[in-house]
């Protein structure tokens, strides 16, 4: 359906069914993409930029966790300050049991 309204899917679909109907054709393709991934492998540059980018999703994942977490924390002094409930701060904020009594320890030295 989509391939009827986007030449750019139908063209590929097209290529796709005359790759699986022509044995030939799909050994040359099968062919070219093994020799591509096999430079990619052997190539330094390439395997160092694969490994920069790969570090840098990581990195980007790692810091939205982190982030998460210091808001949660940030939220739960709050709610506390404002009197509410370790039950009630648990249930908003899903922190554990040690750092809702770390922060209550905290609020408490303030």
């Amino acid at each position: 359906m989509l391939s009827k309204k986007n030449h750019g899917i139908k063209a590929a679909y097209d290529e796709l069914e005359a790759l699986n109907n022509d044995e030939e054709r799909r050994a040359i393709y099968e062919a070219r993409e093994k020799a591509i991934m096999d430079y990619n492998v052997q190539n330094p540059i390439a395997r160092e930029e694969r490994a920069r980018s790969e570090g840098k999703k990581e990195g980007k994942i790692e810091g939205k966790i982190e982030g998460r977490k210091e808001e949660k924390i940030e939220i739960a002094k709050k709610l506390l300050r404002l009197g509410a409930t370790i039950e009630t701060v648990k249930f908003a904020t899903d922190l554990d049991d040690l750092e809702l009594k770390n922060l209550v320890k905290e609020i408490n030295k303030q």
